[in-house]
């Protein structure tokens, strides 16, 4: 159980994720549900770094999505702790049906380095996606970015001002993400560029609704 809740790819899972993941790893007892939430509840961690709901509730906004890796979204999370090789930005990108997260760790956030991961983590893996909704960033919102886009006739969409909650897929990934790494290196935080392919793994194998 402590293997699969913060162990090399452990999330710091709790309640049914954490049991499906011990199932998932052939493992049975009687009381396994009563024993995860002991464990997690013992779990210094996940209580320090647990979720507090501060934000008003209001109306699910949904984007569809038809079909996996057609709809994108792009943020920056950070500035994070400067790590080895001046790393300090994360560029994280989440499919809209799937909810599959890839990121990648970044020195500065410029439209250079947006453009080689959309390339390299998305067209070359996923295929070319129809749309991809970001903030009004200067990373996101230049003609780099825009000539890239349109040269593999992918429709560039930018969320509004007025409604910052079109890319609210993004903003929820960047807070899973960030909750996991916090759970994850607890004081060692420049360390945070060797957890992150072990915590994306982990979140990505997650149960969920989709699966």
């Amino acid at each position: 159980m402590e293997a699969v809740h913060k162990g090399e790819c452990g999330t710091h899972a709790h309640g049914r994720s954490l049991v499906m993941r011990i199932l998932r790893q052939g493992f049975f007892w009687p009381n396994i549900h009563k024993d995860a939430q002991v464990f997690v509840e013992k779990c210094s961690q996940c209580q320090y770094y647990a979720d507090m709901q501060r934000q008003p509730v209001g109306y699910l906004k949904p984007i569809n999505s038809s079909w996996p890796f057609a709809v994108w979204g792009l943020d920056f999370l950070g500035p994070m702790p400067t790590a080895m090789r001046s790393y300090k930005w994360i560029l994280v990108a989440v499919d809209y049906f799937t909810k599959w997260i890839e990121a990648k760790p970044l020195t500065h956030p410029i439209a250079q380095n947006v453009e080689n991961f959309l390339w390299a983590n998305i067209v070359c893996r996923y295929g070319v996606p129809m749309v991809i909704i970001t903030d009004n960033g200067i990373p996101f919102a230049n003609q780099r970015v825009h000539d890239f886009c349109g040269k593999h006739q992918i429709n560039l969409k930018y969320s509004s001002i007025w409604h910052p909650h079109t890319n609210g897929q993004a903003e929820a990934a960047n807070k899973n993400i960030l909750n996991i790494l916090k759970k994850r290196l607890d004081d060692a935080k420049t360390r945070w560029p060797e957890e992150l392919p072990g915590a994306l793994w982990a979140y990505n194998t997650a149960l969920s609704k989709v699966t």
